[in-house]
């Protein structure tokens, strides 16, 4: 089985992952606040963080996996879509991201349409891509 998740973020030294779910106008589906443990490492974290999660488990064929990637992306894209604006806020000057990891036997086929790069635009974030085969 092949692993696709998605992530929209956003970490930051000074406001809680509370208060950027106030300020951006939706909760989060994972977050963390500075200091709290990480896992089983016994380490802390040094930033709050806020994130919207997409996670599917697929069979293992290239197109099917693109193709969930493309649905994964649409879903948390969609759900930030009326908060554009505020997210932008409140990701100015903070660390903030979109996060695409595959985890697969073999490479998978992708493609992501101009008017999907164009939606990642305008939240002002980077994009990254993992692929671990």
């Amino acid at each position: 089985m092949a692993t696709i998740t998605v992530w929209l973020f956003i970490e930051s030294e000074r406001l809680s992952a509370d208060q950027m779910s106030k300020q951006i106008g939706i909760r989060c589906d994972k977050s963390w606040n500075k200091g709290e443990t990480r896992g089983k490492t016994g380490k802390v974290f040094s930033t709050n963080s806020w994130k919207l999660e997409g996670r599917v488990e697929v069979d293992e064929d290239a197109l099917i996996i693109g193709n969930k990637v493309h649905a994964c992306l649409a879903d948390v894209l969609a759900r930030i879509k009326s908060h554009t604006d505020s997210f932008r806020t409140v990701a100015l000057g903070q660390t903030a991201g979109l996060y695409i990891g595959i985890r697969a036997d073999a490479a998978p086929a992708l493609e992501i349409k101009a008017e999907t790069i164009r939606t990642i635009a305008s939240l002002g974030v980077d994009l990254e891509i993992d692929l671990m085969v």
